[in-house]
């Protein structure tokens, strides 16, 4: 005959774990528990990872069932179906301006719980907040209770001077405490600079008056002049450390994925470059505007590739279809394969070779719009230049 089983809720807020405190040294199997929680059949489902924790125990039996004995039971934390009836406990709003101080207050001695404080304060807001913030400042002292809930009681009365100073006196406090940290810090440099002397100077001598320059006095016109001059000149120079870091990371960035040939994801290249993730972004988001690399999407991660240009070798001689060739894009801002096909009535392996005649000559550029490239003629160095000045 099966013993039935007793569950007392008032020995733990879980009732799985007040189920086998209630029944000590009890080994029960999955429908056991089934049966002796009831109406708290739901706390059953967290077995698996109540026994990774430590808190249940889980043992084969000869039917091939596990049969589940209490661990080391959680006393810290409240499950969903624990009850939350606390104490009303007597109290004194003339104790302190805090209702919560002041109830600690008019119980010395007694272990204020969050029931106790919901119970007594209805009204009061965010009780939980409030009790961890006062126990993380050193006010309260929490220490765990045998019913599964943390006791707080007072150390120290917390400081409220600030809270009751109206706004010139708060601003005189600040104000004397800037001044006392301006005090500190003079001191702590003038014993460092004792127990560090700087070397004695040679005196300079003085130049002659020949030699002096004389301070020019400049009109408000003339130093509105020299300071936008002087913001040029930064703005400038921010301007080309950024194209310069620009291009530096980009290099880095396509040397790279140039050893790579089946690609990298974006945690390799990080590896591979010693570059930040914004950095790597923003040089990915510039090379794949001009085609320069693609993304396979894959389902871990997006792997980066470079785009290469696919013409064949020719030699260095012009030939009468590099002749045609060069003739129409000397027309053009830039033209692509598939639609130099149509116009020049040409076959697609004819224009290729066309197309590896003129890099092989120098005369070809190319730039990719998304992954199809697109042809011109190349500049002149002094047009080139000319167009970067």
């Amino acid at each position: 005959m099966t013993t039935p089983l007793t569950l007392d809720l008032s020995l733990h807020p879980n009732p799985l774990i007040a189920l086998l405190m209630s029944n000590p040294g009890a080994q029960l199997t999955v429908h056991e528990l089934r049966a002796g929680l009831g109406d708290h059949v739901a706390a059953a489902y967290n077995l698996t990872r109540m026994v990774q924790r430590g808190n249940l125990t889980a043992t084969p039996g000869e039917d091939g069932l596990l049969r589940y004995g209490l661990g080391r039971a959680p006393a810290r934390k409240h499950h969903l179906h624990a009850t939350h009836e606390g104490r009303t406990l007597p109290t004194d709003a003339t104790l302190h301006p805090c209702p919560l101080i002041a109830l600690i207050l008019a119980n010395p001695g007694a272990a204020i719980t969050l029931p106790d404080v919901r119970t007594t304060l209805p009204d009061y807001p965010r009780p939980s907040q409030r009790l961890s913030w006062y126990a993380a400042k050193g006010v309260l002292k929490s220490e765990p209770q045998p019913d599964g809930w943390r006791g707080y009681t007072l150390l120290r009365l917390p400081d409220l001077t600030r809270r009751n100073l109206t706004p010139e006196e708060r601003e005189k406090r600040e104000d004397r405490v800037r001044e006392q940290r301006r005090a500190q810090k003079a001191r702590s440099r003038a014993r460092q600079r004792a127990a560090n002397p700087l070397p004695a100077k040679a005196a300079k001598a003085p130049k002659p008056a020949s030699e002096k320059r004389v301070r020019l006095a400049l009109t408000q016109e003339q130093r509105e002049a020299r300071d936008a001059e002087k913001r040029a000149r930064q703005e400038e120079e921010r301007r080309r450390l950024t194209i310069q870091i620009a291009r530096e990371d980009s290099a880095k960035f396509l040397a790279a994925l140039n050893e790579a040939p089946d690609g990298l994801t974006e945690a390799q290249i990080v590896d591979a470059t010693g570059l930040t993730r914004g950095r790597i972004a923003q040089v990915m988001r510039h090379l794949r505007d001009d085609g320069q690399i693609r993304v396979m999407r894959q389902h871990t991660a997006d792997v980066y590739q470079l785009t290469r240009l696919d013409l064949p070798e020719r030699p260095a001689r012009i030939t009468p279809a590099a002749r045609l060739v060069e003739a129409h894009l000397s027309t053009r801002p830039g033209d692509s394969i598939p639609y130099m096909v149509g116009e020049l009535r040409l076959t697609r392996e004819v224009i290729r070779g066309a197309l590896g005649t003129l890099r092989a000559l120098g005369r070809l550029e190319w730039k990719f719009v998304e992954h199809l490239p697109v042809f011109r003629l190349a500049r002149p160095q002094q047009e080139v230049r000319n167009a970067a000045d």
